[in-house]
């Protein structure tokens, strides 16, 4: 892979800048998930998955198969373990599906408020996973209290940009707090649930489909 195929790739749907595309990639290769290879052309810079790279993508698949399993009882995970072959052919199924689909790619307003700030998505998967075990999405559920130093500390992340997540989640009525000044239980609203629930879905199916796909091509 190079910057300017990954810039073509994406180029019919402009959804990135081209010097958004190129700093990712260097971003990328910094911490080890790109390496670069060796080219004739000194103008052209090839880049290639590192092993470390491709572990963590196996983890994430094998993660999210590992979820659609216990929804249905299959066995796709052990199948992923079993033949690594499945995750060449799975994982660029379910992205190329997910990159260019409004469903995943344009994501709620509730959802985007999250996702579209500096590791948002990580404090947004923070308080689902806090989430007790519920039977509907129809009404606020508690998780309890949270704490914005907690949830920087584990991901790295400075108090006042959480504060500052929470603060506009707060203003939509997205997270409530039973007391003042973001203290006692921490509430997540319907509208989050559900939205989450939704945009979640669209990435499950399509990572469904490309398990499906995969399996008849072994």
């Amino acid at each position: 892979m190079t910057a300017g195929s990954l810039i073509e790739f994406f180029a019919e749907q402009q959804t990135f800048s081209k010097n958004t595309l190129t700093a990712h990639l260097a971003e990328m290769h910094a911490y080890g998930l790109l390496v670069l290879q060796e080219s004739r052309d000194k103008r052209v810079k090839p880049l290639q998955l590192s092993a470390h790279g491709e572990t963590l993508i196996a983890q994430w698949l094998e993660s999210h198969l590992s979820a659609l399993d216990r929804l249905d009882g299959g066995d796709r995970a052990s199948r992923l373990v079993d033949d690594p072959r499945l995750l060449a052919c799975i994982h660029p199924l379910a992205v190329r599906a997910l990159v260019f689909d409004p469903g995943w790619a344009e994501p709620p307003a509730s959802v985007d408020l999250f996702v579209r700030t500096e590791s948002g998505s990580n404090i947004l998967h923070e308080l689902i996973c806090r989430l007790p075990a519920i039977n509907s999405l129809d009404k606020a559920v508690c998780v309890g209290r949270l704490h914005a130093s907690e949830v920087s500390t584990r991901h790295t992340l400075s108090r006042g940009h959480v504060q500052r997540v929470f603060s506009r989640a707060r203003a939509e009525g997205l997270l409530v707090w039973s007391l003042p000044g973001n203290q006692g239980d921490l509430s997540v609203s319907p509208v989050l649930l559900q939205d989450y629930a939704r945009w979640q879905r669209v990435k499950f199916d399509a990572i469904s489909t490309a398990y499906g796909q995969a399996r008849k091509q072994f």
